[in-house]
């Protein structure tokens, strides 16, 4: 959870509100994903896109997952 917070303190510097929120639909999240059809869905598309189609009742954590996740990750430092 602490690297959560430090991502959301990054995400939104200057918005501890947008901070507290997202933090919040995080047991939102948890709620959704108990639907089988959103389980299912969630192993046969990328990540980025399952938040893209599954995450607009909770806006914030969903802008923080979608770019997160959209990015291309490597071994090059």
């Amino acid at each position: 959870m602490t690297g959560f917070c430090k991502i959301l303190e990054k995400f939104y510097p200057d918005c501890v509100e947008k901070q507290s929120l997202a933090l919040q639909q995080l047991t939102q999240f948890r709620g959704i994903f108990c639907s089988d059809m959103v389980t299912a869905a969630a192993k046969g598309m990328p990540a980025h896109t399952w938040w893209s189609t599954f995450g607009g009742s909770i806006p914030e954590l969903q802008k923080v997952a979608v770019t997160v996740l959209a990015q291309v990750s490597s071994s090059k430092g």
